[in-house]
C-alpha cells in the first residue's frame, strides 16, 4: 500500500529530526528486500494508559506535576523546531497527544512516543480534509468545530492527560466521531478540584487553563506550562524527581513486563 508506506516514510523523516531526552527517538529508517522498517529507541517501562490502568486512582501530585513538566518540554521542542539550515520553523504538531502515546521508563524517563500522524511545514500533508487523526477522546474543541489542528490542539491533549491522571479516570468517552464532534465543544469541564478535594486552587488553575475550550485564553506554549508548574512545586516544596519515578516503576512494574 502505497499511501502507507509514504505515511511510513513521513513520519520516519518527521522524527528523526527531533532530537530530545523527552521524545522517542528513531535512529534509521531502512529499506530491505521491498520492506520498510525503522529502528527506534527501546523504552523499557510503561505507558500512561497502563499506568492508570493499574493504579485504579489519581497518582499523585508530585509525580503527575513532574510528568506532565516533561511532556510540556518535548512538546516545546517539538513546537518551535526549526530548519537547521533555514532557521525556518517547521510547525511540528503531534495530534496524537494521549495516555497511550506517553511512556514511563524504569528509569524514570518520560518519552513521548508516536509522531506518526504529526503534521510539519517540511512534509507534504497526506490528511485527506475532514478526515480527523487522533483519538477521539483528546481532541480539541476547536478540532471538533473542523479547525486545523495546531500546538494549542497538542496542549489542550495534554490538558486532558493531565486531569486524568490526577482524577484516576476517563474525562471525555465517546462512542463515535458524530458524538464527539457534536459534544465537545459545549462540554463544561469540572473543575479538578471538584473533582478531588485535595488539589490546591493553583493547580486547580493550571490544568483549567489547558482545558480552555477558546484557544486564546489557553496556554500559548509549553514551556509556560512547564514554568507554572515550576514554580507551583517551588511553593508546595515538591521535590519529586526521577528518582522517585524510578523507585515508582519498580514496586508496581516488573522489567519483563510483567505486573
Amino acid at each position: 500500500n502505497q499511501d502507507f508506506v509514504d505515511m511510513f516514510i513521513r513520519e520516519a523523516r518527521l522524527a528523526a529530526l527531533l532530537q530530545h531526552p523527552n521524545i522517542v527517538q528513531i535512529y534509521d529508517l531502512i529499506k530491505l528486500h521491498n520492506a520498510h522498517f525503522m529502528a527506534m529507541e527501546y523504552v523499557p517501562g510503561k505507558n500512561l494508559a497502563e499506568i492508570l490502568a493499574h493504579e485504579k486512582k489519581g497518582l499523585g501530585v508530585g509525580m503527575a506535576t513532574f510528568i506532565i513538566q516533561k511532556i510540556s518540554l518535548g512538546l516545546y521542542y517539538s513546537h518551535t523546531k526549526t530548519n537547521d539550515d533555514t532557521g525556518e520553523p517547521l510547525n511540528i504538531v503531534h495530534r496524537d497527544v494521549s495516555t497511550q502515546n506517553m511512556l514511563i521508563s524504569f528509569k524514570g524517563e518520560v518519552k513521548i512516543s508516536d509522531f506518526g500522524i504529526s503534521k510539519a511545514r517540511s512534509e507534504p500533508s497526506l490528511t485527506q480534509a475532514g478526515v480527523i487523526k487522533g483519538k477521539l477522546s483528546y481532541l480539541a474543541p476547536e478540532q471538533a468545530l473542523g479547525k486545523e489542528a495546531d500546538h494549542q490542539s497538542d496542549l489542550y491533549a495534554l490538558g486532558i492527560i493531565f486531569y486524568e491522571i490526577l482524577s484516576g479516570k476517563r474525562l471525555y468517552k465517546f462512542e463515535n466521531e458524530i458524538e464527539a464532534l457534536s459534544n465537545l465543544p459545549k462540554i463544561v469541564v469540572p473543575p479538578i478540584n471538584t473533582v478531588r478535594a485535595d488539589i490546591p486552587d493553583e493547580l486547580n488553575r493550571i490544568v483549567m487553563k489547558c482545558l480552555e475550550k477558546d484557544p486564546r485564553q489557553r496556554y500559548e506554549s509549553g514551556k509556560k506550562i512547564y514554568e507554572d508548574l515550576a514554580q507551583f512545586r517551588k511553593d508546595q516544596n515538591i521535590s519529586f524527581d526521577e528518582t522517585n519515578l524510578m523507585d515508582f516503576m519498580a514496586k508496581r512494574f516488573k522489567q519483563n513486563g510483567k505486573i
